[in-house]
């Protein structure tokens, strides 16, 4: 044995961490009759992942519920359940490195010393301690209902305010503190929404029934409070220039898209010398006609840096997603399909700041002369305008989706045909997986886009087809 390892045990990288947590909890549950129901819980933690000034958190939550439906007062026969309900409570994150309240030490940091200007290689710390380190935690309230009727339908609803305190980030210190900074608690972010649910399962015959159920979600984010002078902190980079494409700003939804805003394209050379600020003055002399207008959205008579503002949300409005399992005699099928809507991509799958790169098909349809687009603007080897240079709204698309995510559909070989193969069952399926998407969205998959608003190119999930063959013997 000289040591070797098996192929499949081969470990390529990796890292490792070490952290502890203590906790301790209560509950207390109350019931009365079945009509009237409660739940208190007190939990405390503490995470080795805080300094000793905030290490214990303590997390309160309280919900109650009433079943009217058992009340003498109730008359509605066809009305199975009506159950109230409310809650309240505190959930805590300790999401964080091991060491990231303390100033650890690092090397590989020179200096050179003396008349000789000698080299020394030395160590520093690796940013500034913050022992008032803590929980992040949520506080939510929720209220709600869940209503059954005929045995068969099923309707239930939750309004929700969901308030996330003291989140974590690393908040830009001054160049004169001489480190870099350490995590801190610096904000708060509020969702408010409503989720709603309902469910159809009802058996028709022996041969035949349907079940039916969805779900769909409304859902408002914002961005309360950002702990910092400037008020907002620099999210996403994109292209080799490291353009600033999203951001976190007070007011605003967490991480939307951030860039120029363009209105339309200059068809002539009038277009260029009308579009001025409050001074009379050109806004953008240098621009030929096919480039775009940008907007002076600061009204200072210049279109610079200033002017940036937020020009899509990767937020969707709602979500939804519908679920059907149908059986008919030997044949059953199930479907299930989701879907996001009212959210921007950020479509950033081109290295636009190349003239030579390689463009998408769209690029057909560009600026070739006066009134043949509006949309996409001319092609030059000098772009003086930064036409596609700049993050701008002209990358930004309509996320919006609703994806035949799977479908099956089996027979089941039973009885006689069974017997006569010396079988107990068998059964013959089709399963296909990501068959349709409904999208006005260019990229590869929207739904890849839709996790922080920016699609940089990963590989869109594949379309599958199976079929398959289940048999049991006897």
């Amino acid at each position: 044995d000289y040591g070797l390892i098996e192929i499949s045990e081969q470990v390529y990288g990796g890292s490792w961490e070490r952290y502890a947590i203590q906790s301790y909890f209560g509950r207390v549950n109350y019931d009365y009759d079945g009509k009237y129901v409660a739940t208190a819980i007190l939990r405390g933690d503490a995470s080795s992942r805080f300094g000793q000034n905030n290490r214990w958190g303590y997390f309160p939550s309280l919900s109650a519920g009433w079943n009217v439906h058992k009340e003498d007062f109730w008359i509605y026969d066809n009305v199975n359940t009506l159950k109230l309900k409310a809650g309240y409570g505190l959930n805590g994150s300790d999401a964080a490195g091991s060491l990231e309240y303390a100033s650890t030490i690092i090397g590989g940091r020179s200096y050179t010393f003396g008349a000789n200007e000698v080299l020394v290689n030395g160590t520093t710390p690796a940013q500034v301690a913050n022992p008032d380190l803590r929980w992040e935690s949520v506080a939510q309230l929720n209220l709600g209902a869940e209503i059954r009727a005929y045995d068969y339908l099923v309707l239930g609803f939750d309004v929700y305010n969901r308030r996330t305190n003291g989140m974590k980030t690393r908040p830009p210190l001054p160049d004169y503190i001489g480190n870099d900074p350490s995590t801190a608690n610096v904000g708060s972010m509020l969702n408010q929404g409503i989720d709603i649910e309902f469910g159809y399962d009802r058996t028709y015959s022996k041969d035949f029934s349907l079940g039916i159920s969805g779900n769909t979600s409304f859902i408002k984010n914002e961005v309360v409070l950002i702990g910092n002078d400037a008020g907002y902190l620099t999210g996403a980079g994109w292209g080799p220039q490291g353009l600033e494409i999203t951001r976190i700003t007070e007011g605003l939804p967490i991480g939307y898209l951030y860039g120029y805003q363009t209105d339309g394209i200059f068809q002539n050379m009038n277009d260029v010398f009308s579009h001025t600020g409050v001074e009379g003055d050109t806004l953008q002399p240098m621009a030929q006609p096919g480039d775009f207008r940008f907007v002076d959205v600061n009204g200072d008579g210049v279109i610079d840096a200033d002017d940036r503002t937020m020009i899509g949300n990767p937020t969707p409005d709602w979500t939804a997603g519908l679920t059907i399992d149908m059986r008919y005699k030997n044949w059953d099928i199930n479907i299930f399909g989701q879907g996001v809507f009212g959210n921007q991509i950020y479509n950033a799958t081109r290295r636009y700041d190349l003239p030579t790169s390689n463009m998408p098909a769209s690029a057909i349809d560009r600026w070739t002369g006066e009134g043949s687009t509006n949309a996409y603007p001319r092609l030059t080897f000098n772009d003086v305008n930064r036409n596609f240079a700049r993050s701008s709204d002209f990358y930004v698309e309509d996320g919006s989706f609703f994806r035949l995510k799977s479908l099956q559909v089996g027979y089941n070989l039973t009885g006689g045909i069974a017997d006569r193969l010396g079988l107990r069952k068998m059964r013959v399926y089709y399963s296909g997986t990501n068959l349709l998407t409904f999208t006005k969205y260019s990229g590869f998959d929207p739904e890849i886009g839709a996790g922080m608003g920016i699609d940089r190119g990963i590989y869109p999930q594949a379309r599958v087809n199976t079929i398959g063959l289940n048999i049991t013997f006897k």
